[in-house]
């Protein structure tokens, strides 16, 4: 399991807001996104672990059990992290405002996806050409993410978008049969992160 993984780095406009916020959503939204990334970063793990070749049946359904579980902790930490930013959407419910097509935590969730991408491809850039190769376009990625998500925050504060519900309503299960209730892998403890540093341009995870 990776031991040390990138902290993730919010954009300079969407800290901004997040610094205006009560100083208790601040440190609420702080320990929720610093545990989604977390969550992010040990998904990424475990799905490098179960591809392994010379894994037995059963540890590759305790990886599947683990997999279930940090998507369903997932979810959960994005729609609470979006109860806090929906605060900053407060002029943007008018029914004739366009509506963006995702909430401010699922971009936030692809920004940490991408974080990790670009550090375990920045990795492998020194034995795969392949990878090497994707790092630029990664960071450009990366660039334009943030810069989409700032624009985003500046309308939606303004009342020019709307975002939809957070939530995600996540069904586990057969569509015939009652929700699956997920149950907990045993190599897998509750997920515990601590927040980062805070500067007046950004804040850091």
């Amino acid at each position: 399991m990776t031991q040390y993984f990138p902290p993730l780095i919010l954009p300079p406009g969407l800290a901004r807001v997040i610094a205006s916020l009560p100083g208790k959503d601040q440190l609420r939204l702080d320990d929720t996104v610093t545990r989604l990334h977390t969550v992010n970063r040990l998904l990424w793990d475990t799905e490098d672990r179960v591809r392994g070749a010379l894994l037995s049946p059963a540890h590759v359904a305790d990886c599947k059990r683990e997999i279930d579980q940090l998507n369903s902790e997932r979810n959960s930490l994005a729609e609470r992290a979006d109860e806090v930013l929906g605060s900053l959407a407060d002029a943007g419910r008018a029914a004739d405002v366009p509506l963006h097509t995702e909430t401010l935590a699922s971009v936030v969730d692809r920004l940490s996806v991408l974080t990790l991408r670009i550090w375990h491809s920045e990795r492998a850039a020194a034995r795969d050409e392949l990878a090497r190769r994707r790092v630029p376009a990664l960071h450009g990625q990366r660039e334009e993410l943030c810069a989409a998500l700032d624009a985003l925050v500046a309308d939606v504060a303004a009342g020019r978008r709307r975002l939809p519900a957070p939530a995600r309503f996540k069904l586990y299960g057969r569509d015939d049969a009652a929700p699956a209730e997920i149950k907990p892998s045993r190599h897998l403890r509750r997920v515990l992160a601590f927040g980062g540093l805070r500067t007046p341009n950004r804040m850091i995870f």
